[in-house]
């Protein structure tokens, strides 16, 4: 019998998600494991964690060998792990195959696949942040600017800044809405950038006007996954339509989802063409790309930014996508998504079968 083993940190935050994937193992003939990494006995090829029993429909606690295909849901920007338990994560992967193997830092990713002929259209102007005189040189450039950190996820730890005269107003987004500081004395400010620094690395994006009439940010996010056949498939897209004078739009933050379609009807007809096509442009050509430069992929949310001139931006790409925004909105599909993983185990199974391994 298969075996596939859920990796993650946080069991509550992808609870029932796992116990969804491991309901769906019966029809598949596959064991489900979970577990943490830091839990992991690289001296005996053991790990201790859970195993999901159908019969009852419970975790069990379990010490199991390790298993061979591995569905990785750590998430990089929230691993504040030792050295022994990377050197276990690093370990895991010459013992185990993964289904997808993510993604690097944002930085390297855009700078991959951002100057592509068939790409480079869709991204914004972007630059790596190392030191507070680049955040300087940016905003004399743009006026404003978006600040990310480079393995942040969730929304977390983005600004917008604003420079006027003297001054730089700084806004970021919390879950009751937004918030706005402005700093106007300069050894202010340069400490604000030198404590920013010192907790992530960072990029800079020019400023796009992604709000709505009522000023409330919006992006689409597109889901993306491996079918049983090795083939990147639309498992469905949404858009999250963030709270009034907030920078980012983020369910966790209190942003509301709501269908495509309905923000596609308010652009003109020809518009609504030109957005459709250049998403299809990005749904066929990214994913390849980067699986061309990276190892291998298995699923993919990408963010993108639609302006008011109908002009389609790649905002951001996940290799470990959140499943809520297409849970809300597309519910007679979830089914879909707690069975990929498992259809998708079993491809990789039958292709080491082919190759003798």
């Amino acid at each position: 019998m298969l075996a596939l083993g859920l990796m993650s940190f946080n069991f509550m935050s992808e609870l029932g998600y796992f116990t969804e994937i491991a309901k769906a193992s019966a029809q598949h003939d596959i064991t489900v494991y979970r577990f943490s990494p830091e839990n992991i006995d690289t001296q005996n090829d053991l790990i201790k964690g859970e195993w999901f029993d159908i019969h009852s429909g419970i975790w069990l606690p379990a010490s199991f060998p390790v298993p061979p295909f591995i569905y990785d849901r750590l998430f990089q920007g929230m691993m504040n792990s030792s050295e022994r338990t990377r050197e276990k994560i690093k370990w895991l992967k010459d013992h185990s195959t993964f289904l997808g193997y993510g993604l690097p830092g944002k930085w390297e990713v855009f700078q991959s696949v951002a100057r592509l002929s068939g790409l480079k259209v869709f991204f914004p102007e972007t630059s790596k942040i190392y030191e507070s005189r680049d955040i300087w040189a940016e905003l004399h450039k743009h006026g404003r600017i978006m600040l990310k950190p480079e393995f942040g996820s969730g929304g977390m730890g983005i600004y917008l800044l604003s420079k006027d005269k003297n001054s730089v107003r700084i806004r970021m987004t919390k879950k009751d809405g937004g918030y706005e500081r402005t700093l106007s004395n300069v050894d202010q400010i340069e400490r604000w950038f030198s404590v920013l620094l010192s907790e992530s690395p960072y990029i800079c994006q020019q400023y796009l006007e992604l709000s709505n009439r009522e000023n409330r940010p919006y992006d689409v996010r597109l889901f993306l996954q491996k079918d049983e056949r090795n083939i990147w498939t639309e498992r469905g897209r949404g858009v999250r339509v963030g709270s009034k004078h907030a920078v980012t739009a983020n369910l966790a933050a209190g942003a509301k989802a709501i269908p495509f379609q309905s923000l596609l009807r308010s652009y003109p007809a020809d518009i609504q063409k030109r957005i459709e096509n250049s998403i299809s442009v990005i749904k066929r050509t990214l994913p390849q790309e980067l699986e061309k430069r990276f190892r291998r992929l298995f699923e993919l949310g990408i963010d993108i930014g639609i302006d008011r001139s109908g002009k389609v931006w790649i905002l951001d790409i996940n290799s470990k996508p959140g499943r809520k925004l297409i849970e809300q909105l597309l519910q007679d599909k979830t089914h879909l998504l707690y069975s990929a993983p498992l259809l998708y185990c079993k491809y990789l199974d039958s292709e080491l079968v082919k190759a003798g391994d």
